[in-house]
């Protein structure tokens, strides 16, 4: 376009300064004059690939006050107002409006200047003082710091004082009472040496009393108390002969005897005599099911008190006797076999005489045609006569 309308020509002359393109000369109306214009340098810009990114990226903030010098004569023409313009070609209307707004934008950035200046100015100085503001205060908690490690390590100190104190005063009345304990232990002597010599005689005499209780537990449980004397006399007198230790004062009580066990078996109905202890005693020692000959009753009291409820208590009579006998020794609860006579049922043979067989890692032994784990006490309660084995 050789001869564009005058509002485009105008308008892209302003964009050419604004874009610090230079015009070039080119002869006037009058003969011998030249006059700028800039339809070429307008051309060439407008042939750019950039040219609308170029406005886009434009820097406002740093406009010289040249190029607005000569924006000026532009800016007074009637001709560069956006309503003619617009008439002329949107395009030319578009850039009429950017270039008037970068101009305003230059003198209302002349006044905002001085102002951002003096925001910059209060901001540095602000910046500083709040940096020097962030060092004071680090030097304070630093201190702060200090003091709380102090008044901790005052407390600890304090707390350890304290500590102290009452291990000295802990120590003072432990140290009182060791005075009054040894002064008071100090009779003791006599009965701790001679303590100590009955154990040093009974560890002597270990072999033989440990020898006739064996005795006693696996051949004179049937016997009565003064028969069982007679006998442990005779056999005293055999290991004196074949030199071997025991106890002139022998006794089963004194060697398998558990006192607190003992008085348990006399709060619950055991006779507190000599002869019904070491039946007890054997009862329970005894690797054999012990038959018990209790026409008085007393071991009938002294078994159910021991046992309570889990005791379960049988009769040969009994029609469910077997199904009974097979659950109790299957689930480990203990049995009294009451009103025995001189002969027991055969059926009864294989598990008097623990007939025992592994079956599932557990001890089985064998009742008639069914296998059952084994049992603990079975109780034979009658006075009988009882024909040789």
């Amino acid at each position: 376009m050789k001869n564009p309308p005058v509002g485009v020509r105008i308008t892209l002359s302003a964009v050419c300064v604004m874009m610090g393109y230079e015009p070039v000369k080119v002869p006037g109306p009058k003969p011998g004059t030249k006059v700028d214009d800039y339809w070429g340098p307008a051309q060439k810009m407008m042939s750019d690939m950039s040219f609308l990114k170029s406005l886009y990226d434009y820097d406002k903030e740093n406009i010289p006050k040249a190029t607005i010098d000569k924006l000026q004569p532009f800016m007074k023409n009637e001709d560069f107002q956006p309503d003619k313009i617009k008439q002329a070609s949107k395009a030319a209307h578009s850039l009429c409006l950017w270039v008037r707004a970068m101009e305003t934008y230059y003198f209302v950035s002349q006044g905002v200047k001085p102002k951002k200046q003096a925001l910059e100015l209060a901001e540095s100085t602000l910046a500083a003082t709040e940096k020097s503001l962030a060092e004071k205060r680090a030097q304070l908690k630093e201190v702060e710091d200090r003091i709380k490690g102090l008044m901790d390590n005052l407390a600890a100190s304090k707390a350890k004082k304290e500590d102290l104190s009452r291990q000295v005063d802990d120590c003072t009345v432990k140290l009182e009472r060791a005075q009054k304990l040894i002064g008071g232990l100090g009779g003791e002597k006599t009965r701790w040496s001679r303590r100590a010599e009955q154990l040093r005689i009974a560890y002597d005499n270990c072999t033989g009393d440990v020898l006739m209780t064996s005795g006693i537990v696996a051949y004179a449980g049937a016997f009565t108390s003064a028969y069982r004397y007679r006998i442990v006399q005779e056999w005293m007198k055999q290991l004196q002969k074949m030199k071997i230790p025991c106890s002139s004062d022998f006794s089963v009580v004194n060697v398998l005897g558990d006192p607190n066990r003992i008085r348990q078996w006399v709060l619950a109905g055991l006779p507190n005599d000599k002869f019904s202890i070491e039946n007890a005693i054997m009862s329970t020692k005894s690797n054999r099911w012990p038959l018990m000959i209790d026409p008085q009753g007393q071991a009938v009291k002294w078994i159910k008190n021991m046992y309570g409820e889990k005791l379960m208590i049988l009769n040969q009579e009994q029609s469910d006797f077997l199904r009974n006998l097979e659950n109790a020794i299957t689930f480990g609860a203990p049995v009294l076999l009451a009103n025995v006579q001189e002969e027991l049922h055969p059926i009864l043979e294989p598990l008097l005489l623990k007939k025992v067989y592994k079956k599932v890692s557990s001890n089985i032994k064998s009742i008639k045609d069914f296998g059952l784990i084994k049992n603990r006490d079975i109780f034979h309660l009658k006075n009988p006569q009882y024909f040789p084995a």
